[in-house]
């Protein structure tokens, strides 16, 4: 069954292969490095899959973007998707904890944390980044029911609030068979199509 979404993956990385040098938005379809200078030589921390990437400068084969998202008041190295949502888009060492741009703050009114709207530039290879995010969803929802409508039918992405998804697929992770970085990503996918999402971010 994995070979469904192993096939996927490889169609993605053709297209990669082309839209990542031209394209003005991109994202990426694994986890991949983010540096704080065009050399590449020092890392800055990773973005996940699916996470919008605005192409500022092209250098070579060194892409310098911008990554805009949230934080929690607190917690430097972790941008999040959505306010009061715990939806990764990358997480961040030192060199670019440092370049961290910080907007206005919204306050969650059922649990009392403050959100900020944070924003980063940094570098990135140009490769593994296509220019429309539907190809990377459609990834994620081949894996997600390979590994998970094997025993029983894989439950709908919005059968869950967004934040519900972290400890519903937790309970379902020493059933399969994908790495880290893949389960992360399920949990990506499942979460931007939660009920209180809906898919609607990007």
């Amino acid at each position: 069954m994995s070979g469904g979404y192993k096939r996927l993956y490889s169609e993605l990385e053709k297209v990669a292969a082309t839209e990542s040098a031209k394209a003005d938005v991109v994202y990426p379809i694994t986890e991949i490095a983010l540096y704080a200078d065009k050399e590449l030589g020092t890392t800055g921390g990773k973005a996940l899959p699916a996470t919008k990437l605005t192409v500022l400068e092209r250098s070579g084969d060194a892409l310098r973007v911008r990554l805009e998202g949230w934080q929690q008041q607190g917690v430097k190295p972790a941008i999040y998707e959505i306010p009061g949502k715990r939806i990764f888009q990358a997480a961040l060492s030192r060199s670019l904890v440092d370049q961290l741009q910080m907007g206005d703050s919204w306050t969650d009114p059922d649990t009392g944390i403050i959100w900020q709207k944070a924003s980063v530039e940094g570098w990135v290879k140009k490769e593994l980044l296509v220019a429309a995010i539907e190809p990377i969803w459609q990834y994620g929802a081949e894996m997600f029911n390979a590994n998970c409508g094997t025993c029983h039918k894989a439950p709908a992405p919005d059968h869950m609030l967004a934040n519900q998804w972290i400890g519903g697929l937790e309970t379902m992770k020493r059933f399969v068979t994908v790495d880290q970085q893949q389960y992360r990503f399920i949990l990506k996918y499942l979460q931007m199509h939660a009920s209180d999402i809906g898919g609607k971010a990007h």
